[in-house]
């Protein structure tokens, strides 16, 4: 899968996902919610499998997938005072998406010298 069509597979499920996980929390921000780690694993679930199908760029979709969140969060509160501290939570929690969308990408790509 191309990077550009990767991303934006991985930006809109990452949208659904996060915004289903405020809906059944009933919060304005997924991170509130009291299943919220549930739908994290999920995240990390949907970068290895996004992970598997990309070409190149891999990291990209674990990336989106958490990024995602911002958006949704933007939408139910609005830009406040907290913002910078958000993104850069989100860059951390991206961290580990991004590690597993490259680490299933390495090894559905990897080379085991059998000839197929």
């Amino acid at each position: 899968m191309k990077p550009g069509l990767l991303f934006i597979i991985a930006l809109a499920l990452g949208l659904a996902l996060w915004t289903l996980a405020t809906f059944i929390d009933g919060v304005r921000e997924p991170w509130d919610g009291g299943s919220f780690w549930i739908f994290y694993v999920t995240a990390l679930a949907l970068a290895a499998m996004l992970g598997v199908f990309a070409e190149r760029l891999a990291w990209l979709a674990g990336a989106a997938v958490i990024f995602a969140m911002l958006p949704v969060m933007l939408v139910a509160t609005g830009v406040g005072s907290l913002i910078v501290l958000g993104v850069i939570l989100l860059a951390f929690m991206a961290l580990p998406a991004i590690a597993t969308a490259q680490v299933a990408f390495a090894l559905a790509h990897r080379k085991t010298g059998n000839p197929t």
